[in-house]
C-alpha cells in the first residue's frame, strides 16, 4: 500500500526471515535502500539474508556499504565478526572485535566471541565468557537479560555431552519464559517430565504463535521422543516443522538425529547435508 516508505519493505524482509525464507528476504531490503540510502535497518536486514543465503561477499558488500553511508552499528559489525569467522579471516575479526571495545556493543561481541570458543571445541572458555557477561548485567540490575543470557548454556554443554554441567547449570537458572533451550536440554539430560510440563504450559500460552506451535513445539517435542528412544515418534512430531526447515540449523539436527537413532541412515544424511549446504 505504501511502496515508496522503506519501513514496510524493511518489516516484510524481515517476517521473511522469521519463517525461514531468507532467499525472499533480499529483494525487499534493496527496495528499501533505494528508496531511503540512510535507513540503516534495511541494512542489516539485507546483510543477514545475504549471509544466510551463504553469499557471503554481498553480505560483506552490504556491511560496507552501511559503514560509508554512516548507519552501521552493533549488527552490522557483528555480522562483519561473523562473515570473518566463515572465512577464515582472523584480521576481520580482530578488527571487529576492536571497534567494540569499551562501547555499548563491547557485551555483544564477547557473546560472539564465546560462540566462537564454542565452535573451537574450548566450551570452557565459552562457559565462562558467557558467565561473565551474565554476571555483569546482573551487577546493573538487569536480572532477566542476565538469566536469558545464561538460559542457552545448558543445551549448548548437552549437546557437547557434558551431562553433569548442563544439570548443574539448569539447577542454578531460575525460571525462564519462553524458552526453548531449556525444555531441549532437560530432555537431553533425561529430564523430559520436566521438559513436557513446561512445553505442556508454553504451547497453551501460545496457541496463536506460528512459530511456537510449528517449530519451537516440535522441536522440544522431538528431544523429549528421542530421550525416551522413540525416535519414529520423533520423526513424526518433526513433521510440522517442515516449512520452516530454513530458519534455523537446529531442526535439521534433530531430524538428522531421529533419523539416525530409527537407523535410516541415507535421510540422517540428507539432513545433515543439508546443514552444511
Amino acid at each position: 500500500m505504501y511502496a515508496r516508505q522503506p519501513v514496510p519493505w524493511a518489516n516484510l524482509a524481515n517476517a521473511e526471515t522469521q519463517i525461514g525464507r531468507q532467499d525472499l528476504s533480499i529483494e525487499p531490503p534493496k527496495r528499501a535502500i533505494a528508496l531511503d540510502v540512510k535507513y540503516a535497518a534495511a541494512y542489516v536486514t539485507l546483510a543477514r539474508a545475504q549471509f544466510g543465503t551463504g553469499r557471503l561477499d554481498d553480505a560483506l558488500a552490504t556491511c560496507e556499504q552501511a559503514i560509508v553511508q554512516e548507519v552501521d552499528g552493533t549488527d552490522i559489525h557483528g555480522l562483519l565478526f561473523q562473515i570473518g569467522f566463515a572465512q577464515h579471516d582472523r584480521a576481520a575479526m580482530s578488527a571487529q572485535l576492536a571497534w567494540a571495545k569499551g562501547t555499548p556493543s563491547e557485551p555483544y561481541s564477547q557473546l560472539q566471541q564465546a560462540f566462537v570458543a564454542f565452535a573451537e571445541g574450548r566450551p570452557g572458555a565459552a562457559v565462562q565468557l558467557i558467565g561473565d557477561l551474565a554476571d555483569g548485567y546482573r551487577k546493573r540490575g538487569m536480572v532477566e537479560r542476565a538469566n536469558r543470557m545464561r538460559g542457552g548454556l545448558p543445551r549448548l554443554v548437552a549437546e557437547l555431552d557434558m551431562t553433569d554441567t548442563a544439570r548443574t547449570l539448569l539447577r542454578d537458572l531460575p525460571p525462564i519464559d519462553g524458552s526453548t533451550d531449556i525444555p531441549v536440554a532437560l530432555a537431553e539430560v533425561g529430564q523430559d517430565s520436566r521438559a513436557e510440563a513446561i512445553l505442556d504450559h508454553d504451547l497453551k500460552k501460545f496457541p496463536d504463535d506460528t512459530l511456537w506451535q510449528y517449530m519451537r513445539g516440535p522441536e522440544i517435542q522431538a528431544a523429549i521422543w528421542l530421550s525416551c528412544n522413540k525416535p519414529e515418534k520423533a520423526i513424526e512430531a518433526l513433521r510440522r516443522a517442515i516449512p520452516y526447515d530454513l530458519r534455523i540449523p537446529e531442526i535439521r539436527a534433530w531430524r538428522g538425529r531421529a533419523y539416525l537413532a530409527a537407523r535410516q541412515y541415507s535421510l540422517a544424511a540428507t539432513e545433515f547435508r543439508k546443514i552444511i549446504d
